[in-house]
């Protein structure tokens, strides 16, 4: 596959994944002050399927992914979601935002005590 160039010709090695629907901030960029329609369960990707999507964007050219959503490790097993990432090559998955931790999801990977 060819890797992803932008309209001014640079290449693309970084993107976001959101991994939750359950936004605990309402950042003025992406949740209106109206709020949105909470997804049903059944409807928010699995982990299998955003691995998927991950692999996909290894495979043209993505080095880094943040995981986004509001508070990523609110959803289960994003530790687990982050060794995943490991594997297929992605260095330093990490969540963008982490208020309820003092250390990063990847560094309590990184130690094995997840």
């Amino acid at each position: 596959m060819e890797l992803l160039i932008d309209s001014y010709g640079r290449r693309i090695k970084s993107m976001r994944i959101s991994i939750t629907d359950k936004c605990n901030f309402r950042c003025t960029y992406c949740m209106p002050a109206e709020g949105l329609p909470w997804l049903k369960k059944a409807e928010i990707l699995s982990y299998e399927e955003l691995e998927r999507i991950a692999r996909v964007a290894v495979s043209i050219g993505i080095e880094q992914i943040r995981l986004t959503g509001g508070e990523p490790l609110v959803r289960r097993d994003v530790p687990d979601f982050i060794r995943q990432l490991r594997k297929i090559g992605i260095a330093q998955p990490e969540p963008d935002h982490q208020w309820y931790s003092t250390e990063t999801a990847s560094e309590r990977v990184g130690q094995g005590r997840t």
